[in-house]
């Protein structure tokens, strides 16, 4: 394709762009976190006031990961103990696809 070409479909691109609407939204101090259809597009404020706060509890959520791990999987492992492990992941196959739950048959 010619470079004009690119020119027109960068322009176009750029355009559909300016005019989404996020469907949802959140923010926690400088991070900012949008969804346009199935795609996230996360923003972080390197210029705002609260940045380093932000850092800071961000290395503290990572370090106490490990300890939080064990109890997590646990805490898993008891609530999904009463059913079946192929029901389980037919549950999350069928609410992560884009199959319908309520039409799908097998």
């Amino acid at each position: 394709m010619g470079k004009r070409g690119d020119k027109h479909r960068k322009k176009k691109r750029q355009a559909k762009a300016a005019k989404r609407i996020p469907y949802e939204s959140t923010s926690y101090g400088p991070l900012r976190i949008e969804r346009y259809g199935r795609n996230m597009v996360t923003t972080l404020d390197q210029s705002s006031p609260e940045i380093e706060q932000f850092r800071e509890a961000t290395r503290e959520m990572f370090d106490g990961f490990p300890e939080r791990y064990e109890s997590d999987i646990a805490q898993l492992a008891e609530m999904f103990a009463p059913h079946d492990a192929f029901e389980i992941l037919g549950y999350l196959w069928l609410s992560n696809s884009t199959v319908n739950p309520e039409t799908y048959k097998e």
